[in-house]
């Protein structure tokens, strides 16, 4: 009689175990996607505010994804659209600046 318990754990178990594996195929496929970007497209960069040099080593922006631009990041995104045959203009649109560090544009 304690095959049962035992049958009923592992069955248990290994039904959470498909629908784990179910549900990382699925995010998968909806989140690995890249975004699509047609021929001949012109990127559009809007730099502003206060651009910090390097990221903030604050944790909790880093786990909740709201790290501000930075300059190597901005510098890093229009190296990148150099090199992508898709891209055939870039247009820079300064906003206000808190500082007064122009070179950072």
């Amino acid at each position: 009689m304690t095959r049962r318990p035992v049958a009923i754990i592992l069955a248990l178990l290994a039904a959470a175990l498909v629908v784990s594996v179910a549900g990382f195929v699925m995010l998968y496929a909806f989140m690995g996607r890249q975004p699509t970007v047609p021929s001949r497209a012109a990127l559009s960069l809007e730099v502003g505010g206060d651009i910090a040099e390097v990221p903030a080593s604050d944790v909790v922006a880093y786990l909740s994804d709201a790290t501000p631009p930075t300059v190597r990041g901005i510098v890093d995104n229009l190296r990148k659209a150099k090199t992508d045959a898709r891209v055939r203009a870039v247009l820079l649109k300064p906003t206000g600046f808190a500082s007064p560090y122009w070179g950072k544009v």
